[in-house]
């Protein structure tokens, strides 16, 4: 799932995407952030739900970030880190001969 998040006028004359989310848990750590921010400035918060996929490329970038940040503090982790990498890295390999 992908959260978008706008930061509308408190009239609705006007919204602008603020950020996209593919984690729900960035989103859920975000959001009351987001939303003390725009009503300290006057205006608001809203959300857009959609199901795309998300890009393949940006999740490798995103595992290949989070295994060297895990592989000093939890081997187990940047172990699974590393297999999820492998299994991600293979599927992009698989959709792009199949093109």
């Amino acid at each position: 799932m992908t959260v978008k998040v706008f930061l509308e006028s408190t009239t609705s004359s006007w919204s602008e995407e603020l950020a996209t989310f593919s984690c729900e848990q960035y989103y859920e750590v975000c959001i009351e952030t987001l939303d003390k921010w725009a009503a300290k400035n006057g205006h608001k918060i809203t959300e857009s739900l959609t199901e795309e996929e998300p890009n393949k490329a940006y999740l490798m970038q995103k595992l290949t970030e989070l295994y060297y940040i895990a592989v000093d503090l939890d081997p187990d982790t940047a172990t699974a880190i590393s297999m999820a990498e492998s299994t991600l890295e293979k599927t992009i390999e698989r959709e792009e001969s199949d093109r």
